[in-house]
Parts: structure tokens; C-alpha cells; sequence
């Protein structure tokens, strides 16, 4: 007799894939349209308890949340991604964050699973110059 596996080898792949997707969250504080994207995605910068000297609007909150298996670079290069789509030049008050998303029981062992986000205020600076 042969037993056929319940799952197939695509789904398991399509699951892990699935799995460690990271997402995000944009609130923009002015429904006007997208302004142009003048900093490129790798050059947002992120300020956490210091904010920037030079004068800025504030564009929206945007908050990043990675699952299962989502490594913390993917978290901030779609925290990146996003305030580039948004048209912002930074995100200040930054804030991080894990908290346990499930738990599986047996009788020798507790296995968690965690999620990691990362949020704060999507910027645009008035003057183009304070970008570096």
C-alpha cells in the first residue's frame, strides 16, 4: 500500500511563500493626489526620537507588518517602498514592534509565531535640499 501525501509539494511552497509576506497600511492625511516621488526608495530616511531640523509636511501614517518567516530587511524596504509611493522624503517617530500572532502546544514544547511591524509619519520635505 502507498500513501499519497494530503498536501502537495506547489501548495506547501505557495503556504511558506504566503507565509512570509509582509504588509502595510497607508493612511494619508491629505486625499489630494500622489506628489511626485523625488527620493528614490533605497534613500528614505528614518528618524526615530530625533526629528529633522528642516521644515516639513507631515503626508500620512504608514505602518509595515511582516509575517511568519518575513525577515526584518523586508519589513523596512516596504516601509521604504511605501513612503516612496506615498511621495515622501523620510518617516519620523518610528516605532517597533512584535507581538505573538498564535501558539501550537504539545506535551514537550510551546512553538510561537510572531509578527514584526514598523510604523511612523510619512514626510515631505518643503525645501528639496534637506533630503541629504
Amino acid at each position: 500500500m502507498q500513501c499519497k501525501p494530503s498536501i502537495s509539494i506547489g501548495a506547501l511552497v505557495i503556504g511558506l511563500a504566503m507565509s512570509a509576506c509582509v504588509s502595510a497600511r497607508v493612511t494619508p492625511f491629505d486625499p489630494t493626489p500622489v506628489m511626485d516621488r523625488r527620493t528614490p526608495a533605497n534613500r528614505i530616511r528614518f528618524y526615530d526620537g530625533e526629528r529633522p531640523r528642516c521644515e516639513f509636511k507631515e503626508l500620512g501614517r504608514l505602518r509595515t507588518e511582516g509575517y511568519m518567516y518575513a525577515s526584518w530587511g523586508r519589513v523596512l524596504r516596504k516601509m521604504r517602498n511605501e513612503a516612496h509611493d506615498m511621495g515622501g522624503d523620510a518617516v519620523i517617530s518610528i516605532r517597533e514592534a512584535t507581538r505573538i500572532t498564535g501558539a501550537v502546544m504539545s506535551r514537550t514544547q510551546i512553538s510561537t509565531t510572531e509578527s514584526n511591524s514598523l510604523s511612523g509619519t510619512v514626510i515631505r520635505f518643503v525645501n528639496p535640499a534637506c533630503r541629504e
